[in-house]
């Protein structure tokens, strides 16, 4: 498919495919990636595309990522979907949450009332109390300020502390379960 042959791969598979495109390809895979996004005008391949730029995202991905963002052909959508991917991505998330942290006002400003909750939510991957408490006390002036997300923002507060003492009263019961598992 990514030769041009447009029938040799359904759409349904878009997004598995291009995931183990870029896991396999590493950074060179993901610049090609983002630079088909940027030629393209089917909606389906693009949002399949743009998600697979991140799969399996290191440190120096995140780091072309974010150099990315000043091409003027990237939709601020394109920029939160990137962000997001690079949250999803263990070995990048620590990248992206400082970055959020030194860019969340520009991205809020710009933001309608939807983008702000996608805004607002970003580091919802995260499973851990600490956490949550660290982003609360970060980026909850910013998200009132913004007048917009807060609800989000508190949903995605409230996960991250449900899952990590989920994790701590449970995980070690789970891992011994699964280890014994046939």
């Amino acid at each position: 498919y990514l030769n041009g042959d447009a029938g040799a791969l359904d759409q349904a598979f878009f997004g598995p495919a291009f995931a183990v495109y870029v896991a396999e390809g590493g950074l060179p895979a993901a610049q090609d990636m983002y630079a088909r996004v940027l030629r393209a005008g089917d909606a389906v391949f693009r949002a399949a595309a743009l998600k697979a730029v991140t799969t399996d995202a290191t440190p120096q991905t995140a780091r072309w990522v974010f150099a990315s963002f000043d091409d003027g052909r990237l939709r601020a959508s394109d920029r939160l979907a990137l962000i997001g991917g690079l949250f999803r991505a263990p070995a990048a998330r620590g990248l992206a949450y400082d970055w959020l942290k030194a860019h969340f006002g520009e991205l809020t400003a710009g933001a309608g009332i939807f983008d702000a909750g996608r805004v607002a939510s970003l580091p919802s991957d995260d499973c851990s109390a600490a956490r949550a408490d660290e982003i609360d006390a970060v980026m909850r002036a910013g998200v009132e300020a913004a007048g917009r997300g807060a609800l989000s923002f508190d949903r995605m507060l409230e996960d991250m502390r449900d899952c990590g003492a989920l994790r701590d009263a449970e995980g070690a019961h789970l891992a011994a379960a699964l280890k014994d598992a046939p």
